[in-house]
């Protein structure tokens, strides 16, 4: 403002001048005979250049009593802003740091911004030690199969801003080397654009609940295996009864040794799933690979099971193409993926129906189909159908026994292969099952 008024009078003084200038041009030959004019027309000037000046210091002075009034209003919105900030920032500090997970904050150069108090717990490190500090420099997680470093998969997640929840097999390297199991996710943040901006990741320790599991599947595994024995034992010494080697059975009793060895080949089954899924949760599962064509293990399972279709006359539909490629699987679990859901498509169809298994080879998958005009699944029930020892409510309703494990088996299975189990159903109609398995090229 104060070089605006002195460039102001800088013109004021350059018209006062000017204006003399032209006065003395006009009287110039009565200014050398009457000096006094010459006085008059100083003295004029001068007070034309003072009148002037004067005017143009108070609108000056008001300008800048606006600008100042304009200025300290700015500066009661920037602090009522920074105020605000100020609290904002401190109630998401508060907020996350009372949060029993793990948190922290990358940028897109994935340096943390923000280390929550549960992070520090959980991982040994305090905030001091890692804010500023690339992620994956700080942060090391392993895998709990293998013990090896895998941090440069969470690095990978970050950058290619993948969602990805990681399972409880991740080990995160505490400050001390200790090893902890933990569960976590990361999420991508974008700007308005969609272009990334960091990541949030969450995790928490659940090295407790792992050993709780851990139990349980000892548990089961024992519990299943001393059980399996006698069960062999009783349906061996059944069979025996019913050929005849322990001398004629009599009449009357035929009925009860089938239902019997009905309801014992129904425990071994039972048993036989149980061992299946603590060997899934513990990882113990030895796959055998084999480059096979496949289509003569499906015939098997479906002559297997025969007589269970047969005693509800349905009728099972083989279609596989002669030129159908070879599958690179473990044949003993391909024969149990097909086997459940085989007998799943009998237990919940009604008496008489079709089931038709059809094989597709596409682009980079050998796709196949088994479809029944069965109960179908209700849509409030597909989300859970994989999940482990859930059933259907319209499949309790009807009265067929099952444990909810054969679902959760497939979808291990398909998972070890590398391929993808997925469904259509509509309650009351039927399902269909799609099994997507990955080409041997693919999987080269």
């Amino acid at each position: 403002m104060k070089k605006n008024l002195k460039n102001h009078a800088g013109v004021a003084v350059l018209i006062g001048v000017a204006c003399l200038a032209y006065l003395v041009f006009l009287f110039a030959g009565d200014l050398q005979n009457n000096p006094i004019l010459l006085i008059y027309l100083l003295l004029a000037s001068f007070i034309a250049f003072i009148v002037f000046v004067f005017s143009l210091s108070r609108k000056v002075g008001k300008l800048e009593d606006q600008l100042k009034a304009t200025n300290k209003d700015e500066e009661v919105q920037v602090s009522g802003k920074t105020g605000e900030l100020a609290t904002e920032k401190a109630k998401f500090n508060i907020i996350l740091n009372s949060i029993n997970d793990g948190v922290f904050i990358v940028d897109r150069e994935l340096k943390i911004r923000f280390w929550n108090k549960a992070a520090a717990e959980i991982s040994g490190f305090s905030d001091e030690e890692v804010v500023g500090k690339p992620f994956y420099e700080v942060v090391k997680v392993a895998s709990e199969n293998t013990s090896e470093d895998s941090s440069h998969i969470a690095k990978d997640e970050l950058l290619s801003e993948i969602r990805k929840k990681m399972d409880r097999h991740t080990l995160l390297v505490r400050k001390d080397g200790e090893q902890v199991s933990v569960d976590n996710s990361a999420v991508t943040l974008t700007d308005e654009s969609g272009v990334s901006t960091g990541a949030v990741v969450i995790f928490r320790d659940v090295s407790h609940e792992n050993e709780l599991q851990r139990v349980k599947d000892t548990f089961i595994s024992v519990a299943a295996h001393h059980l399996r024995t006698p069960l062999g034992t009783i349906r061996w010494n059944l069979e025996m009864i019913q050929k005849g080697d322990y001398g004629p059975v009599p009449n009357e009793l035929h009925d009860p040794l089938k239902q019997i060895a009905e309801s014992d080949l129904n425990l071994i089954g039972i048993v036989n799933e149980l061992l299946d899924v603590s060997r899934i949760n513990q990882r113990k599962i030895e796959i055998k690979w084999e480059d096979v064509y496949f289509a003569p293990i499906i015939k098997k399972v479906a002559a297997d099971i025969e007589i269970m279709a047969r005693q509800k006359n349905i009728n099972i539909h083989i279609a596989v193409p002669d030129n159908i490629s070879k599958l690179r699987i473990d044949t003993n679990l391909f024969y149990k993926i097909i086997e459940n859901l085989l007998s799943n498509a009998i237990k919940y169809s009604r008496d008489g129906g079709n089931i038709e298994i059809d094989v597709e080879e596409r682009e980079k998958t050998v796709r196949i189909s088994i479809k029944d005009a069965g109960i179908g699944i209700s849509q409030s029930d597909q989300k859970r159908i994989f999940e482990k020892f859930y059933r259907a409510d319209n499949a309790i309703k009807s009265g067929v026994e099952g444990t909810g494990m054969g679902m959760f088996v497939v979808k291990s299975y398909m998972d070890l292969f590398g391929g993808e189990v997925s469904f259509e159903s509509q309650e009351n109609v039927g399902t269909t099952i799609l099994l997507d398995f990955p080409k041997i090229s693919v999987q080269n």
